[in-house]
């Protein structure tokens, strides 16, 4: 296991942390032993494990429970602290999912160290978080799309229609149907364009059918993509707007 040296710059940590999407794989004890109930589970859940992800910013955003939780973190060596997480406000019919959020912020508050296994070959990076009381996290790296496609991606917003509709690409097939949106420097809506078929799907989005949602998202671009694959790869950053449309 490998971790920086204290010589090593935060912004230079921060940079090899913020590269990959960090997946909770394993909870054990300060004696080594497993603990389960870790994993997101129930109404509302897809069977993915607890994200957390890092920025150069100094931010970590935490994922895959009912609400998403954002702080601030610091480091100095191998030394990290996290400091008070916020969450999104959204309800969910899931109260162990809620209870795990509440732990989950409550043990990353009580975070001391962490030390990361550099990918070899086509390993994946593995992230040990450790805690005051011995107790750690590991945590399998994901690249994130900034890290495979080389680049920060172009932020746009996407209003996505309630309804898919039939479309045909390679097959016929449900297409979601998007228009885009601008904002002046306040925030507020300048314009909207007309509604498109859109042929791919938005990394990260679940549609829900009669939800109207407006999205933030990065699109990045393949350096070489399959000739029946768009050139472009969306990925979700964040809702900005969400409504339940009645049906007519």
């Amino acid at each position: 296991m490998q971790a920086p040296s204290s010589s090593t710059q935060p912004s230079a940590a921060s940079t090899l942390l913020s590269g990959y999407h960090w997946q909770l794989q394993q909870v054990r004890a300060a004696d080594g032993s497993a603990q389960p109930g870790w994993k997101p589970s129930g109404p509302g859940t897809d069977g993915s494990a607890i994200q957390l992800d890092f920025t150069d910013e100094g931010m970590l955003s935490v994922r895959n429970l009912c609400n998403q939780l954002a702080g601030r973190y610091t480091l100095d060596g191998n030394r990290m602290n996290v400091g008070h997480l916020v969450s999104t406000m959204r309800a969910c019919n899931n109260q162990p999912l809620m209870e795990l959020e509440q732990r989950v912020a409550k043990r990353l508050a009580q975070l001391s160290s962490w030390q990361m296994q550099k990918p070899q070959g086509d390993t994946a990076p593995v992230l040990t978080l450790t805690f005051q009381d011995g107790g750690r996290w590991e945590l399998q790296g994901q690249p994130t799309p900034a890290t495979l496609y080389g680049s920060t991606g172009v932020r746009e917003f996407l209003e996505v229609a309630p309804a898919r509709e039939a479309c045909t690409g390679v097959a016929p097939m449900q297409c979601l149907k998007v228009r885009s949106v601008h904002y002046d420097s306040r925030g507020l809506k300048t314009e909207v364009g007309p509604w498109q078929l859109f042929y791919s799907e938005i990394e990260g989005y679940r549609h829900e059918p009669g939800v109207r949602n407006v999205l933030r998202v990065q699109r990045y671009e393949r350096k070489n993509p399959p000739a029946d694959a768009s050139r472009y790869v969306y990925v979700l950053d964040m809702v900005v707007e969400s409504e339940i449309v009645k049906p007519r």
